[in-house]
């Protein structure tokens, strides 16, 4: 039977099952999560399934590096290619997600994109792997705003960081398996990584076409004598508007209502705080991406082979899984935007001493270092995204999110390569450690902005 909904829908019998399982087989840490909508908790585990099965982006570099025999500069122009694809799926993903609704993009980006993963298996020429990973991306990547909008939907402010935990504890579970599995794989085909990584993209999609029903909020009319009697006829179909937050420099749309694309832009655009945010996104994810594009071919450099990448780059994943639940509910307790702040500072650190390191065990402790900091800002990034947004505007503020993430892939990924192949891999790792103090900086400037926000989103449900 479907489950879902907004959450200001939800039965009260389900949150009271919520609290009581907390209670009895939860400790007060865990409680929070055991009261999540069942429909969370389905969509962590379909991100799980997932991202278990993510196998083949973060071996794309090492497999046309060895494989294609291709040099540093051509072999992250694919990973480049995926980038530009994965903005254009979140212009694409947040604006029908915001109008045509969350479950429809989500299920044609998971069933596309395992179609054309396999496509991509059974090409051999660089200028044709190119343009299919491009095509790949442009699909696959639409369910992200899609998705973070959903769980938006279901959980109240004060409760999305316990959401976005769980999904991403889901995510990091998934990407500390698929690598390391990975690793082994290689060492027989790596056209297994292929078939796996689109049957569990499939698993997911299938997943919610059982159990998941649409979030999008549904506009409700509003009698037609009550809004010819406030003499507002054109606008009678929409909500109240939300209160418009201090500072913004913008006009809330209403909750419900759906807002032309123009519109949307320039609402975006306008919102100073936001675009401060974005930039500081862009400035971290050209960091981040640096993890599965040219850090397996410094590893290279350093003698390091692949079966070892493997299991190092899934450290990440399973430190994630063992320490984010508890590190998140010790955060919550400090300002979101301030933590995010100190969290890029951390990571910058982490990624500068890979250009001081030389062995597996050094690196794994820098990659324990850029994983705090990364623990630190995803799960409090994303409600601070949703704290910025207005209701109506919630999945296209998670997909210009999401485009930063893009870019960082489409123009760090090759730059990060041509920077290793020109100048080594202590200037890279320098530019990283600098881009993620810029970054600190300017999520500082922006948090009191977000604070503002989530207090005004809060105090109007």
């Amino acid at each position: 039977m479907p489950t879902g909904g907004p959450s200001r829908h939800r039965s009260t019998t389900l949150d009271t099952r919520g609290a009581a399982s907390a209670t009895v087989y939860g400790s007060p840490m865990l409680a929070p999560y055991l009261r999540l909508p069942n429909a969370v908790k389905l969509l962590a585990l379909g991100i799980l399934i997932n991202r278990a099965g993510t196998m083949v982006i973060p071996f794309l570099t090492m497999y046309l590096s060895q494989r294609l025999e291709l040099d540093d500069s051509v072999a992250t122009l694919p990973v480049g290619a995926y980038g530009l694809g994965a903005i254009l799926a979140a212009l694409a993903g947040g604006h029908l997600a915001d109008t045509v609704g969350r479950r429809p993009v989500m299920l044609f980006a998971l069933f596309g994109g395992a179609a054309v993963l396999l496509m991509l298996f059974t090409l051999t020429s660089i200028w044709a792997i190119v343009p299919c990973v491009f095509i790949f991306a442009l699909v696959a990547e639409m369910y992200r705003p899609a998705g973070s909008a959903m769980i938006a939907d279901l959980v109240p402010p004060a409760e999305r960081p316990y959401a976005y935990t769980l999904t991403y504890i889901a995510i990091n579970l998934g990407f500390a398996i698929g690598p390391a599995v990975a690793g082994l794989l290689v060492k027989w085909s790596y056209g297994l990584l292929f078939v796996i990584d689109a049957g569990t993209t499939s698993a997911y999609g299938l997943l919610i076409v059982l159990f998941i029903r649409e979030t999008l909020p549904r506009r409700r009319p509003v009698p037609h004598s009550a809004a010819a009697a406030s003499g507002d006829a054109p606008n009678a179909a929409l909500d109240t508007a939300q209160p418009e937050p201090a500072g913004a420099q913008h006009s809330a749309p209403s909750d419900d209502e759906r807002v032309p694309l123009v519109r949307a832009l320039c609402t975006m655009a306008q919102d100073r705080a936001f675009m401060v945010f974005s930039l500081a996104t862009l400035a971290m994810a050209f960091v981040y991406h640096q993890a599965m594009s040219t850090f397996p071919l410094f590893l290279a450099r350093l003698g390091i082979p692949a079966w070892e990448y493997g299991p190092l780059i899934a450290l990440n994943g399973m430190l994630i899984v063992i320490f984010q639940v508890p590190l998140s509910t010790w955060l919550t307790r400090y300002h979101r935007g301030r933590v995010v702040a100190l969290g890029a500072a951390v990571t910058a650190v982490g990624f500068g001493l890979n250009g001081v390191l030389h062995t597996v065990p050094m690196f794994g402790a820098a990659i324990a270092v850029w994983t705090l900091g990364e623990m630190m800002q995803t799960v409090f990034m994303l409600a601070i995204v949703a704290d910025l947004a207005p209701p109506a505007l919630r999945a296209r503020y998670m997909g210009v999110i999401s485009i930063c993430h893009g870019l960082g892939m489409a123009v760090g990924a090759p730059l990060g390569g041509a920077v290793l192949e020109r100048f080594g891999g202590g200037a890279l790792w320098s530019g990283c450690a600098a881009f993620g103090a810029a970054a600190a900086l300017l999520y500082f400037v922006v948090s009191r902005e977000a604070r503002v926000r989530s207090a005004a989103h809060e105090a109007s449900r």
